[in-house]
């Protein structure tokens, strides 16, 4: 679940290594937050603070979707 204690922590920690594994493998890295939305409502407020950061994310109740399994597929 995404709450606004374990966001900042994904967030910092991403923002963190990108650089570094953006330098030691040679290729784009990206950050895919898996996010429970069955137990409670997900704010807006959290989804935009991963987009701001170039970090996606797939919506557990739709995880499902051909567009959320070729996310997968490329990370």
């Amino acid at each position: 679940s995404m709450n606004k204690l374990n966001l900042p922590n994904f967030l910092f920690a991403w923002e963190d290594i990108r650089e570094a594994r953006e330098k030691v493998t040679g290729k784009n890295v990206v950050a895919l937050a898996v996010v429970n939305d069955e137990d409670r409502v997900i704010q807006d407020d959290y989804i935009e603070a991963l987009k701001s950061r170039n970090a996606d994310y797939i919506l557990w109740s739709k995880r499902h979707s051909p567009e959320n399994i070729e996310k997968i597929k490329a990370a």
